[in-house]
């Protein structure tokens, strides 16, 4: 291990600029490429350890989503997720209700406004989506650039000496051409497998939240007719 990286470093040291501009890129990219994908994998897992955790709550106080509302304005306690969606609804019901709409038109502002937040929280959830796309499709290319020019470096090596097929001659252009390729699919591969799977965990989460928002909305409706039914009793 030790013999490897100490060849792979002399190789480094004798790339050309262009070359060693290449490496740097894409050493770049593949930084910035595991920074996204351990940060996006850390907040999903605590997103969906949160989710589920409201979502019990959610299912123990569903008579009484008014002390659920309650309970979310605590100090201590993370608005998240399905949480945050249940808090920005039932915030538009509330105030909803205070201008006295009628039941249809009540329920379709609760969700229009739920809609905007869904959206705008999923375009956030797939924001690192595009960053790890751009990486996994230009990276092969950026080290096919070091292959060709590795390979016009070995050219001009056998051109310089007379056409001799020495393996000092062209060993250096062929380091570069391999080095740059191993770098460009080794700095792809991961970014690749990151987005499909952060693609389809986040599309997931969008069918989640969507059929949570259709259950709660059915609950407002519930509890809408519920308090129909008391005001009309209290006025009989």
């Amino acid at each position: 291990m030790m013999e490897m990286l100490h060849t792979i470093s002399v190789y480094l040291s004798h790339m050309h600029p262009i070359v060693y501009i290449i490496v740097i890129s894409l050493l770049f990219a593949s930084l910035l490429s595991w920074s996204a994908i351990i940060h996006q994998f850390y907040y999903l897992y605590r997103l969906e350890r949160h989710d589920r955790r409201f979502y019990t709550l959610f299912d123990l106080h569903q008579d009484d989503l008014v002390h659920l509302y309650q309970n979310l304005h605590q100090p201590n306690l993370v608005v998240q997720g399905l949480s945050h969606l249940f808090h920005v609804g039932f915030s538009r019901f509330q105030q909803a209700q205070k201008h006295q709409l009628p039941q249809q038109l009540l329920l379709q502002d609760v969700e229009r406004s739920t809609n905007i937040w869904l959206e705008k929280y999923i375009n956030r959830l797939e924001s690192p989506l595009t960053l790890l796309g751009t990486i996994a499709s230009v990276s092969p290319y950026v080290g096919l650039l070091g292959t060709v020019w590795g390979i016009m470096h070995t050219l001009q090596a056998l051109g310089y000496g007379q056409h001799s097929m020495q393996i000092a001659t062209v060993a250096p252009g062929i380091a570069e051409a391999l080095m740059t390729t191993a770098f460009g699919l080794l700095t792809a591969i991961p970014a690749n497998i990151a987005y499909n799977y952060c693609a389809n965990r986040a599309n997931r989460v969008s069918q989640r939240y969507e059929r949570f928002q259709q259950q709660w909305i059915t609950q407002l409706s519930i509890l809408c007719h519920q308090n129909r039914n008391k005001s009309r009793e209290i006025s009989s």
